[in-house]
């Protein structure tokens, strides 16, 4: 039989501003890699929207949630960039790599 524990309710988990701002900070990270995941598979034609949406999640991160440090953001761009000039049909691998890539950035 399992035995489930009531979890307390601690004052540092009751700030609603806190888990609203990790909520969007969650939205904006997985629409930005929803955007990288699905270019140019959902539809060849928006591509280039498709990244730029990811791109603009990307900004958002940077700017709401003070990310800012030049050289993150120019690093990542950077791998935009190479993404929208090649144009190539990325296998899932490939956008899987952009993504880990990514996220390193965002961690150093």
């Amino acid at each position: 039989m399992y035995h489930i524990d009531t979890p307390s309710s601690p004052e540092h988990y009751s700030n609603f501003s806190i888990l609203k701002a990790l909520d969007e900070l969650s939205f904006f990270k997985i629409s930005m890699y929803k955007y990288i995941f699905r270019a140019g598979k959902k539809d060849k034609e928006k591509y280039f929207e498709d990244l730029q949406k990811a791109w603009n999640c990307a900004l958002i991160l940077n700017n709401k949630f003070h990310f800012y440090m030049p050289t993150k953001i120019q690093k990542i761009q950077q791998i935009f960039i190479k993404f929208f000039m090649e144009q190539v049909d990325y296998s899932d691998e490939d956008r899987n790599s952009i993504i880990s890539q990514i996220e390193t950035i965002y961690h150093q």
